[in-house]
């Protein structure tokens, strides 16, 4: 056998691998037997003698999936002396030789049998390993079988693919039948004519001898449709026997089968009458539910040498969740208008003085007396609006001439004093070409002095206008020198002013480097929406409140309305300064804070006040 291995394989045996690769492809069995037939076809390829199929088991060790030859309940031997290895197999995911020495080696010679394990993949994750029985211990042929079982394990994936594919096309099937007849029933615009059309398809499409639809009306079913009748005389035995089986489907809120599986608790009494006396025939009856309630029946009859499969039921389930809120919609469309206002008063009153949903009617009578104390009731309208408190009479401390900037002495939100350092500037440069300005105006004098010497009256002119020049420079540079440190104009806190990142950097003439403004004088400037605007009036009380201290209220005056509204956010506001009628006790109160203002404007009831947006913007709306 090691010999026969270990030649090329011949043209007749890559015909019937073929062959088997297209068997397999075509296979439309169990997982189970699937797996049987490709040990078969492994234990062909790879002449072993067994093969089996292990995965991990847990805590209780590997579990046997399949095996090759069957040794009934109990794996065999050689199986239970490489389970060992399986799970160093599934971890690594790379195939490995175990020899199985069969005990009549000699000493020294190598294992007569030994054991290939490959791991079988199925989405790319290792799920079971297949172990394979090789009579020999010849590494080429060991290596030439692996090779080939290495092949075959991607047989199990193709499997699973066709597998999935035949699962979603007749699911696919079973939807497209269950729209069909959904789009016969919505080609109906009575009652009556939707509900024949509904059994009607079900009958034909589904092989049915006689397909019923019934809707509860009060406490019993009625016979709405059958399929293949036009018309229905209640005082039929059949129209009263199938009326009664759908009453004992409803009443039990299940499936009702006849015959019934043997693991069945319904009852099924009226179905076997139905199936038994104008049969025989399988009866299967679907409770219909719209919005979770059971609103009808659908009650199919079937020769009982074709009884309903799995694929049936569901399938009828499905038909009977699409079509059954259209087919409500028509029965209670289709009622004359007296019936139609009957039944919603006796739905209404029923559920008003009826002794369930206690809760709910309790909380219906609260929210009537909430809403009639909102719309009575009256209480305070407040205008709400953003606002920040800025400073009156800022101060801005500029740059006097271009420069570097050496220090910096404060930081935003600093007190500062008048007269106190807030920066300097560099000074080198300047005290450099003040010595060289001042050397140029002796240089210059004595120029002077030597052509008023020699009688040169014209260079003598030229010398002391120079040396003019260069004394003004030197003036100059002095008054730049005097002015390197930056003051605080006047007492204050610092509103702008954080150029520690600038320290080294040059600034230009004019430049803002410090804004100050006083504590001592404060407002707010809010920001009101226009369609509150037209509320306010000035001497207006209010209250505001900081992010910063959302407890904490500060009393206010409306002082000023500005009669020109500003874009914000794509929303017209306008501004509306404020005057604090106290400041002490307020910490919080610094030029920058922001929050939330209320102006009070009047009374109002409290459903007004919480509707009164949405009532203009409907009334804009409705207007236009």
């Amino acid at each position: 056998m090691a010999e026969e291995l270990d030649v090329a394989p011949s043209q007749g045996e890559a015909r019937s691998l073929s062959e088997v690769v297209d068997e397999v492809a075509r296979f439309e069995g169990s997982m189970q037997e699937f797996l049987d037939q490709l040990l078969a076809i492994q234990c062909h390829l790879a002449a072993a003698e067994a093969a089996a199929i292990v995965r991990s088991g847990g805590s209780e060790g590997p579990e046997l999936v399949a095996v090759r030859p069957r040794s009934g309940e109990q794996p065999p031997q050689w199986v239970k002396r490489i389970r060992e290895e399986v799970p160093t197999v599934l971890q690594e995911g790379a195939p490995r030789n175990v020899p199985l020495p069969r005990g009549d080696e000699l000493y020294g010679q190598g294992a007569g049998n030994n054991a290939v394990l490959v791991p079988l993949k199925a989405n790319e994750q290792v799920w079971a390993v297949g172990a394979y029985l090789i009579p020999t211990g010849d590494p080429r042929v060991l290596a030439r079988s692996r090779e080939r079982l290495e092949l075959t394990t991607n047989l199990l994936d193709l499997y699973r693919f066709r597998h999935a594919l035949r699962q979603r096309s007749a699911d696919l099937e079973r939807m497209q039948g269950a729209t069909e007849v959904l789009t016969a029933v919505n080609e109906r615009d009575r009652m009556r004519a939707a509900a024949m059309a509904f059994c009607n398809e079900v009958a034909t499409r589904w092989g049915a001898e006689r397909v019923s639809f019934g809707v509860l009306e009060g406490r019993y079913v009625k016979l709405i449709a059958m399929s293949h009748t036009e018309k229905i005389v209640r005082k039929m035995k059949l129209v009263q026997d199938v009326e009664s089986a759908m009453e004992e489907c409803l009443d039990q809120d299940t499936e009702v089968f006849h015959p019934a599986p043997a693991e069945a608790s319904h009852v099924s009494r009226a179905a076997a009458t139905l199936a038994n006396d104008h049969g025989p025939a399988a009866v299967a009856s679907f409770p219909l539910r719209e919005e979770g309630e059971p609103v009808g029946v659908l009650t199919v009859e079937r020769d009982p040498e074709s009884p309903f499969t799995q694929e049936d039921l569901e399938t009828l389930r499905l038909i009977g969740e699409l079509c059954t809120p259209r087919l409500m919609e028509l029965h209670r469309r289709d009622r004359w208008i007296g019936a139609k206002a009957a039944a919603g008063v006796r739905k209404s009153l029923a559920w008003l003085v009826g002794p369930e949903h206690t809760w709910i009617k309790a909380t219906a009578v609260a929210v009537l007396a909430a809403v009639l104390f909102l719309v009575l009731a009256k209480g305070p309208y407040y205008a709400t609006a953003d606002f920040t408190v800025e400073t009156v009479g800022r101060r801005v401390v500029a740059a006097p001439f271009r420069g570097f900037l050496r220090s910096v002495s404060v930081e935003p939100g600093d007190e500062v004093q008048k007269g106190q350092m807030l920066a300097r500037l560099d000074d080198f440069s300047l005290r450099m070409e003040l010595a060289s300005a001042r050397a140029e105006v002796v240089e210059y004098r004595k120029k002077r002095a030597r052509a008023q010497d020699e009688g040169k009256t014209a260079e003598a002119a030229i010398a002391a206008a120079q040396a003019e020049k260069a004394r003004a420079r030197v003036d100059l540079l002095e008054y730049r020198l005097a002015h390197t440190t930056l003051e605080a104009p006047r007492a204050g806190v610092v509103l702008k002013g954080d150029l520690e990142d600038q320290i080294g950097k040059p600034v230009k003439k004019g430049e803002t480097l410090f804004e100050i403004g006083p504590l001592d004088r404060l407002r707010a400037e809010l920001k009101v929406p226009e369609d509150q605007i037209a509320s306010l009036e000035v001497g207006d009380e209010g209250q505001l409140a900081a992010k910063a201290s959302p407890g904490d209220y500060v009393p206010f005056v409306v002082k000023r309305i500005t009669p020109v509204a500003k874009v914000k956010d794509q929303k017209n506001i306008f501004t509306v300064r404020v005057r604090f009628r106290e400041t002490e006790g307020h910490p919080w109160l610094r030029p920058g804070a922001s929050g939330k203002a209320k102006v009070h404007v009047g009374e109002a009831s409290y459903a007004w006040i919480w509707t009164r947006e949405l009532v203009d913007w409907l009334r804009m709306k409705l207007w236009i």
